[in-house]
């Protein structure tokens, strides 16, 4: 009897530290097939962007009032070192080049942030897949997920969209394990990474809203959730109007038919989800039609907020960071956030469809980019659109 306590407090320390040891073996993987890129110079776009805020900063002392009022921005018509005014990443890559023996240790380090960042990603997008997957299916899905163009070339990138993407997922993980209020706290992160991240602040605090309406909850979690993304949101609203002013005001035509050319693959996975996701809140609609044909909206969004939030935040999201991306232009690399986001709504989805398929689904997808991991069926691109999309 005594030698079982023993036994499962092991057992216990084994899936804590599970994890973390996931976290380390990928990080090493990722280090070791991405070696080649690991002293590679930032990309032009952040190259004028991100790393020239730092190198200011870090030659001005974190001069932020001179940066903030007497520089011109990166994209003003002759340059600038002022990009983006809400981010904390060039105040950390900043810190970074003071304590720098030299700019080679500067981008490696950045690179093994990236990476890790990527790393944590897997990790924690496995764990939301393996709510409505078998193991085999989480991590061929993840594998699947991470080895999508849009989102793995940014592992090779100096740039803020895997740190985003890191942010945002583990976000996602404590809205599903109902820890709304670090929820709240990891989308405020996100923001801080990113602006984008304020679409997790709006769609954790609407589904929390509306499930404290319509069931009427009592439970302090989904109040202090509430509150949180609530306070959050004022933050975000107030840097956003500060930094807001200080921004380039450029908008560029919206060229949607542009994604077909640049990320096919995005488009397909986005269109058919769509279609099948929308398939079923059709047949959602007739069940409550049936059921109640004089209130089918308050029926229909009373079954959509209490069957899964979980799933309804995702959605809500996964729209935003859509919308969020084409507030300035149309850059590919911004929609490289809503990636995992769209792998977790299909593997919902194929839970109700088509669970039989899920794991060859998920290898013949990881296999068509790998054979895809060049670009080898994609058009070619142009220097200036390439230097325009973040796409090497």
């Amino acid at each position: 009897m005594s030698s079982s306590i023993p036994l499962a407090e092991s057992s216990g320390r084994v899936r804590s530290t599970g994890p973390f040891l996931s976290f380390l073996v990928v990080l090493a993987l990722l280090a070791v097939l991405r070696s080649e890129v690991l002293f590679s110079p930032p990309y032009y776009d952040y190259a004028v962007g991100i790393w020239a805020e730092a190198d200011y900063l870090a030659r001005s002392n974190f001069d932020y009032l001179r940066l903030c009022f007497a520089e011109p921005h990166c994209l003003d018509p002759d340059g600038g070192p002022r990009s983006y005014m809400t981010s904390v990443i060039p105040t950390l890559l900043a810190i970074v080049m003071m304590i720098s023996p030299g700019p080679k240790f500067t981008i490696f380090t950045y690179h093994m942030f990236v990476l890790a960042c990527g790393s944590a990603t897997s990790v924690m997008l496995f764990l939301l897949l393996r709510r409505n997957s078998s193991r085999s299916g989480a991590i061929w899905g993840t594998v699947a997920a991470i080895a999508t163009p849009v989102l793995c070339v940014q592992l090779d990138m100096t740039s803020m969209e895997i740190p985003l993407v890191a942010a945002s997922v583990a976000s996602a993980l404590a809205f599903q394990r109902e820890a709304y209020v670090i929820a709240a706290i990891l989308g405020l992160l996100a923001f801080f990474i990113k602006p984008a991240g304020i679409c997790l602040t709006l769609a954790g605090g609407g589904v929390l809203v509306l499930l404290a309406t319509l069931d009427r909850s009592k439970s302090p979690r989904i109040w202090a959730g509430i509150a949180a993304h609530a306070w959050a949101f004022i933050i975000e609203v107030f840097v956003i109007d500060i930094g807001g002013s200080l921004a380039a005001q450029v908008r560029a035509s919206i060229n949607w038919s542009m994604l077909w050319v640049w990320c096919p693959d995005w488009v397909v996975l986005c269109m058919t989800v769509s279609v099948i996701g929308l398939g079923l809140l059709i047949s959602l609609c007739v069940q409550s039609f049936k059921e109640q044909p004089s209130a089918l909206a308050p029926g229909l969004i009373r079954r959509l907020v209490l069957a899964d939030p979980f799933l309804l935040f995702i959605i809500v999201a996964t729209v935003g960071f859509v919308v969020a991306s084409t507030r300035v232009s149309l850059v590919p690399r911004y929609l490289a956030v809503t990636v995992p986001f769209l792998f977790v709504l299909a593997n919902a989805i194929l839970q109700k469809t088509g669970e039989r398929w899920k794991v060859p689904l998920w290898i013949s997808l990881t296999i068509f980019h790998c054979l895809n991991w060049n670009g080898t069926f994609y058009p070619d691109l142009t220097t200036a659109t390439e230097q325009a999309t973040g796409v090497p």
